[in-house]
């Protein structure tokens, strides 16, 4: 039997969003300091933008993968619902939509605006 799950109030979308932020903030700040150590500073800042997405993809990834709710979703008690069926998220559906549809175009987009500056 599958479960169908109530709208998230608002301030518990926005609370999970920033506690995930604040995860992924600190995912980028250990692969920066061990890059930074093993590469030097030069070298680590250059590749900032692949530190983000391979710190985007370990967050997300991990949680997704395995089927589990985010940590900003876990403290908030929430849940990803499929819009129309009001169920939850399948796996695949999780993985297509944060791997491409996030991380993919964040990552593109930051390397884009890093490329433009070259060219003025």
């Amino acid at each position: 039997e599958e479960l169908h799950f109530p709208d998230a109030p608002q301030p518990d979308i926005v609370r999970a969003s920033q506690k995930d932020d604040y995860y992924q903030h600190q995912f980028y700040e250990k692969y920066f300091d061990v890059l930074q150590y093993l590469l030097g500073p030069r070298k680590t800042l250059a590749l900032k933008d692949e530190i983000q997405l391979l710190s985007d993809t370990s967050y997300f990834g991990v949680n997704t993968l395995l089927g589990k709710q985010t940590l900003g979703e876990e403290y908030c008690d929430i849940t990803q619902i499929h819009g129309t069926k009001r169920t939850a998220l399948s796996i695949n559906v999780c993985v297509d939509h944060h791997c491409t549809l996030y991380i993919g175009t964040s990552y593109i987009f930051a390397v884009a605006d890093r490329d433009s500056i070259f060219l003025l």
